[in-house]
This record gives C-alpha cells, sequence and structure tokens, in this order.
C-alpha cells in the first residue's frame, strides 16, 4: 500500500522534493516504471493529490488498484476521503467498497467534491485486510504475562501476608505501589509470585489487568522513585 499526499501538476508530474529541498516534478512514464519494479508487492497506490489522474492512469498498468484525482481537491475533501477510505480497508471491506467510502464521506461533509476521486482497478474483489480475521466482538485483549515459574508445589503458611498484600493492592481511586520487604531467604519473591499467580486475573480497579488497562502516565516515575527512596540508597 502505498499512500502519496502533496502536489500534483497534471502531465508535468507529481511534485517531489530534491535533495536541495527544491521542487522537482517525477513524470508519469517514471513513476510507472518505478512501480513496475513492485508489481507483485504492491496492490494499491493512492495519489492524494491535485491533478494526479494522469499518474494514477500510467501506475496502473502495473499495479493492480491505482485512485488519482481528476482536478484540483481541497485539503478537507482530501482528508475525508482518506479517513472514510482508510476505515473500511481496515474493517477488511475491498479496495473498490473502501474507495466508495471515501467518496461518501465527502458527501456527508456536504463537501462538493466527491467525483474528484478517480479510480482504476482490475480486481474488485481484493482487500487489504481479510475480513475473516476481523472479529472485534469476539477478540480478546489481554496483558502478556511475565510472571516466573514457581518450584513450590504446595505454598503455605503465608495466608495472612498473601490477604494484606491484596488488601493493600485493592485501593480504590488511587494507583498503589507495594513492596515486599523482608531479609535474604525469607520468601519475598515465593510470596509475590503465588500472589500474582492466585490473582491474575483479577480485575484491579485502578491497575493493569486483562479486564483492566488504565493510562497511567506518572506510573513508572512513581514506581522508582519509590525503589530509589526505599531501596536503593548507598549504605
Amino acid at each position: 500500500m502505498i499512500h502519496f499526499c502533496g502536489h500534483g501538476e497534471g502531465d508535468d508530474g507529481l511534485v517531489l522534493e530534491n535533495e536541495n529541498r527544491q521542487k522537482q516534478l517525477v513524470s508519469s512514464k517514471s513513476l510507472a516504471d518505478l512501480f513496475k519494479l513492485f508489481t507483485n508487492d504492491v496492490e494499491c497506490v493512492v495519489l492524494n493529490a491535485c491533478y494526479s489522474k494522469v499518474q494514477a492512469e500510467a501506475i496502473h498498468q502495473h499495479i493492480n488498484c491505482v485512485i488519482g484525482m481528476n482536478k484540483g481537491i481541497g485539503d478537507k475533501a482530501a482528508i475525508e476521503f482518506s479517513t472514510g477510505f482508510y476505515d473500511a480497508l481496515a474493517n477488511g471491506r475491498n479496495y473498490q467498497d473502501s474507495f466508495d467510502f471515501g467518496c461518501n464521506a465527502i458527501n456527508l461533509k456536504s463537501i462538493p467534491e466527491s467525483q474528484t476521486p478517480q479510480i482504476k482497478i482490475r480486481d474488485v474483489s481484493k482487500s487489504l485486510i481479510d475480513s475473516n480475521l476481523i472479529n472485534t466482538k469476539s477478540k480478546k485483549t489481554s496483558i502478556p504475562q511475565n510472571i516466573f515459574s514457581s518450584n513450590t508445589d504446595n505454598f503455605v503458611g503465608r495466608e495472612r501476608e498473601l490477604e494484606h498484600l491484596h488488601q493493600q493492592l485493592q485501593r480504590n481511586h488511587e494507583v498503589v505501589i507495594t513492596a515486599v520487604e523482608g531479609m535474604g531467604g525469607v520468601g519475598k519473591t515465593e510470596l509475590a509470585i503465588q500472589y500474582s499467580l492466585l490473582h491474575k486475573h483479577w480485575n484491579y480497579t485502578n491497575g493493569c489487568s486483562e479486564k483492566n488497562i488504565p493510562m497511567c502516565s506518572e506510573l513508572q516515575t512513581r514506581i522508582l522513585k519509590t525503589a530509589n527512596k526505599a531501596f536503593l540508597k548507598p549504605h
């Protein structure tokens, strides 16, 4: 998928920028020759630029679907078209349907430019994404688990500590940072592992779980500050 957003000058070509940051026109033939090299790699090219229909027709010799503009197009119309087009593609619609959605998006905004985009396509059934892979209603998003494995078959004697830790992490309306302290070898790591395994599917009101993933922009900073204050001071 290739998307060009910029300026076009009809038969003179598309306007690009050279290494000196100066305007450089690229001819239709040059573009066609370029895309000929990517016939098996590119399915669709969108030239979201004024007067780019000429280039679209040239590129279409080698690419299944190419979209260009038959005259000047305003910024608002270009944005609405792209939004409708890519929203439809992302939902598994084929290129032709997605093109129609893009034109309709221009109409819905009462912009009189819905006839400006033009499509050249051979296989109308092709799409960017396989619609069979899209099922947002049944798809479940979960947090990848990186809990250490435990070598303990029967963890007993720490029920009160597990419950206390659970209560600490269930405070409402705040992000909680809880540390397990103790001498070396008393089982701090094992306690944390056992708690994580016991409650890995729990719905934490203000934390990260499979059911609730809030955006906590200060969480990492708070964790580092807490660790620095409690454990990383030089002795």
